[in-house]
């Protein structure tokens, strides 16, 4: 047995001591209490025994990046293979990891050679997060060893540091190198450029060009995809510089890139492109999101001195680069459709990590009508579009019928199918209605199935419960068998509106029927019918689909994304609930709030011809609100994250802007909201510097602080809030701390890979930040230009610092596999013990078994011979004289006498007096009272 760490028993001396000086009367507690007091520290002194060696843990890791060559796979199979096959049959194991831009593990290997399930050739190396990985499939108990199938060109964090840990574990790590041998005749190794300039200035661009033999090459150099430079450069064997120069245009971000073509076929084209923004630094404009891109809010706000570009929502693409040229983006009376859920949460993100502006303007396209609940920019908003019951005019019957079909069992990601979102979509439409209003609920596939009867939306829960069971079954969804069940239900139904939403797939909606006689009937009815599909316009049942809400007097909808369809179904919900879209003149007022937007006296309000009934957020403020019975909000902000956020729900041109386009003060008032959402400036405190460098696919941010300053000035800590967009996906977000590199600069650095723009903005107080210029890769660094032997000798030195060698093939790789030293934790024993010895103790001080066995050992019974003579008993007062007296002698029986006159006993020889009782004890001193005052003992 051995002991981990021993130095816990020393507590137990002094603790000993305690425990005697509190129990030295009671040996038995003691001793437990003694007992008990050890065993605690032996837990803490952590017991083990140790057991015979276990087993060794073989981990490989296979570099799964873009950079590997194209057999790589079959060469990483089989070592895979052949290292399974030599594996020891008892005590081993043999794990797999794979890594590119992250990396990830296919667990233990039993039976079977171990496979890559995951489909990888990412941009990124990183072998340092897979070594931390392989170590921690390693037991710190136990022994093992890592082997790296690897081309060496890791990418981001160096290796060596988890390779000196693993050393320091014992852990040896081993290396086989597996690298690319292809022609690369030309590369563009990187590019200097200055990444902000001021507008109007000129700067110069170097290209340094890798070639591996003299030659001729087409170069091309665009910005944001106008080619300003092109020619001819001839290359000698080496690094060549190109030279190359332009002009800063006026304002904005934009995007240069170079294009090299070489003379022959290039193996790795990739490395003949490359990218690099430029931020010019001039007052950012706004970006005005309007179907009137020369409308008269446009007119208004260029008038007004605001720098400004005017898009429809057909013509809007921004990409991350694109959206820091600008300080803020209003949307006019734009629908969540028209953006689209991916610009949606690029715009949410931009805002929120970024500290961009955004000020929403109200109409029937905009908020809970123009499907922005639950949208990714419903979060950012200061206002809330939820249907509340107080503010409801009219009572609503809603009918949902869903497809269940076969393809609904599809996954979209998330472990989630079709159905499942479908479900969450139908639930959302339930979380809206009120105890007032009813639901009903159809599954259907080649026939309608009744999940819910029309009921009143009484107990949600139990409702939504209901809903999220169902399940998809088979065949395609029979349109007409939908409709007809759906309207017998409806047209039960005692409510103002009524209103059935049809979900179905738009490749796979069958049987129409006489659906048009159907809904004619529903229309006479005064039951409205609209459309979810699931697909496109192009698909094959897209027009029947259109036809059905046409006729039903409904809207259709249609979306490739399952995970847009609890937003749809609640934007089609507010649009029938009517409610949400206030349409009658309203009058407003100014709160006292509203000073602090603008140092213009705002005194009298305009009227409204309608507005987006909404409701103000906890920590928003308010500075205009409507003068009904709602007491709505009508202009609120607040600060979502790093970026300003305005809502105004009234219109600011069109049908229902009322009495507001001729108010006086109507530019005034515009350019002052879009002026706050713009921001000021955004210099750092304290005279700060601030560069950014990226290398080897690291990306740092640094502070350089006045090293004259008295004082630090930052209240906390900064952070760097790294906003990082692929083309095409979802912007990512993650914040880093800045940490100190020298007395007087901070460093934050991260990851990038060749495919996407990185955001970075510098949060450095409350609601203070500032956004820097956006940055990009060349290209992918797995292909950057590298020597023959480059990747060879990063792995030989990553193997020198572990410990470990060079492999060239899989032979003999399981001796040198150490096996662990095992151990048997005996800390639950001892804790049964300690748990044994408390109830004895309990025991004991209830019971006082102890004491009680003491005493019977210790106890006389009877006559005990010490020398060969009597003991006499100890007397208990009760014998007689003449009994006690006839109980002596030596050895002796002793006759009574025989009976005769009554005489007074003769007085027996005194003897040795024993112990008396407390009874003996007090009779005494009563005797010894009664001499002393003359009276009769025996009175008293």
């Amino acid at each position: 047995m051995m002991l981990v760490q021993p130095v816990w028993l020393l507590f137990f001396f002094p603790l000993a001591a305690l425990c005697w000086w509190a129990y030295r009367r009671r040996t038995a507690l003691f001793c437990l209490r003694a007992a008990a007091v050890f065993a605690t520290l032996l837990v803490f002194a952590n017991p083990r025994y140790l057991l015979p060696n276990q087993e060794g843990t073989l981990v490989v890791i296979c570099d799964r990046s873009a950079s590997m060559p194209p057999d790589s796979d079959e060469q990483q199979h089989e070592w895979l293979r052949l290292i399974h096959e030599q594996r020891p049959a008892q005590r081993t194991k043999l794990a797999l990891v794979g890594f590119d831009a992250q990396a990830f593990t296919e667990g233990f290997a039993e039976d079977q050679t171990p496979a890559f399930t995951t489909v990888l050739g990412g941009d990124g190396s990183n072998l340092d997060a897979a070594l931390n990985l392989a170590g921690n499939l390693i037991s710190p108990d136990s022994s093992g060893r890592v082997l790296v199938l690897s081309d060496g060109l890791w990418t981001g964090k160096s290796p060596e540091n988890a390779a000196r840990r693993l050393a320091a574990r014992g852990i040896a790590v081993d290396v086989a190198h597996q690298g690319l041998q292809q022609n690369d005749p030309v590369a563009i190794q990187r590019l200097d450029a200055p990444n902000s300039l001021g507008p109007g200035e000129g700067f110069m661009i170097h290209a340094w060009i890798k070639a591996s033999q003299a030659q001729m090459v087409r170069y091309r150099l665009t910005r944001d995809g106008q080619v300003i430079a092109s020619g001819e450069q001839g290359l000698s064997r080496g690094t060549n510089r190109l030279l190359l120069r332009d002009l800063a245009p006026d304002d904005g971000h934009h995007r240069y890139q170079l294009m090299l073509t070489p003379e022959g076929p290039d193996a790795r084209p990739e490395n003949n492109t490359a990218t690099f923004l430029l931020a010019v630094e001039a007052p950012k404009p706004l970006l005005l999101v309007t179907h009137e891109p020369d409308g008269v809010l446009a007119r208004s706000l260029r008038e007004s001195g605001l720098p400004l570009d005017a898009l429809s929502p057909t013509r809007l693409n921004p990409s991350l680069a694109r959206l820091s040229g600008y300080a803020a983006v209003i949307l006019e009376n734009v629908s969540a459709d028209e953006l689209g859920d991916p610009l949606s949460a690029l715009l949410a993100a931009w805002v929120r990590d970024s500290g961009g502006g955004l000020l929403m303007l109200g109409g029937k396209n905009a908020y809970g009508v123009g499907g922005y609940y639950r949208s990714p920019l419903d979060p950012v908003l200061p206002v809330s579009m939820e249907l509340r019951k107080e503010q409801r005019k009219h009572q609503m019957a809603m009918v949902i019928t869903l497809d269940r079909s076969g393809s609904m069992g599809a996954t979209v990601g998330g472990g989630r199918t079709k159905m499942d979102l479908a479900n969450l979509a139908s639930a959302e439409v339930v979380g809206l209605l009120s105890g007032v209003d009813m639901y009903g609920h159809w599954a259907v596939d080649s026939e309608a199935h009744m999940v819910l009867s029309l009921q009143a939306v009484k107990n949600k829960r139990k409702i939504k419960r209901r809903i999220m069971s169902v399940e998809s079954g088979g065949g395609g969804i029979y349109v007409y068998e939908a409709l007809v069940n759906a309207s017998r239900m409806i047209l039960s139904a005692d409510r103002n509106i009524r209103h059935i939403i049809l979900f179905a797939d738009a490749a796979d909606a069958e049987q129409p029927g006489d659906v048009k006689n159907l809904l004619a009937k529903l229309r006479a009815a005064n039951v409205t019918v609209s459309v979810v599909a699931l697909g496109t316009e192009q698909d094959a049942d897209a027009d029947l689909l259109k036809e059905i809400a046409t006729l039903g007097g409904g809207r259709v909808y249609f979306t490739h994304d399952a995970g847009s369809l609890p937003r749809i179904f609640a934007q089609d919900t507010f649009l029938v609930a009517r409610s949400s879209f206030v349409e009658e003149p309203t009058a407003t007022k100014f709160t006292p709030l509203m000073q602090s937007l603008s140092t213009r006296d705002w005194q009298e309000a305009p009227q409204l011809g309608g507005y987006n009934l909404t409701y103000v957020r906890d920590e928003a403020q308010i500075a205009l609100m409507s003068q009904d019975d709602n007491r709505a909000p009508l202009l609120a902000w607040w600060y979502a994250g790093n970026g300003r956020v305005m809502a105004f729900t009234g219109e600011a041109a069109g049908t229902f802007t009322g009495d507001l386009a001729r108010w006086p003060l109507y530019g005034d008032f515009f350019a002052s909201l879009a002026r706050w959402v713009g921001g000021t400036g955004q210099s750092l405190p304290g005279n700060s510097v601030v560069t950014t460098r990226w290398q080897d696919g690291m990306f740092s941010a640094r502070i350089h602080l006045d090293p004259n300053r008295t004082r630090d000035p930052f209240d906390r800590q900064p952070g760097l809030v790294v906003l990082r967009g692929e083309p095409g996906g979802r912007p990512k977000s993650e914040t880093l701390r800045f940490h100190w590199d020298t007395p007087h600069e901070l460093i934050a650095e991260t990851t990038m890979n060749g495919s996407e723009t990185v955001l970075p903005t510098i949060a450095f107080g409350s609601r203070e930040s500032r956004q820097l210029a956006p940055v990009r890769l060349p290209y992918s660094p797995e292909f950057a230009p590298a020597d023959d032997d480059k990747g060879l000798r990063g792995l030989q030195d990553l193997a020198r610092v572990a410990g470990g060698r060079e492999w060239l093939s899989p032979s003999g790789i399981w001796d040198g596999v150490p096996l662990g030293q095992g151990y048997l934790d005996l800390r639950p024993y001892v804790c049964l013990l300690l748990m044994l010895l408390f109830v004895l103790e309990v025991a004991e001080r209830r019971l006082g078994w102890f004491d009680m066995v003491r005493r019977y050992l210790v106890s006389e019974k009877g006559t005990r011979t010490v020398e060969g003579e009597e003991m006499v008993p100890r007397s208990t007062g009760n014998e007689s004289p003449a009994r006690t007296a006839g109980t002596r002698g030596n050895g002796r029986n002793h006759q009574n006498p025989p009976p005769g006159p009554k005489t007074n006993p003769p007085t027996p020889i005194p003897t040795k007096p024993e112990s008396a009782g407390l009874a003996d004890a007090l009779k005494r001193a009563k005797q010894t009272a009664g001499k002393r005052t003359g009276g009769d003992p025996s009175s008293r």
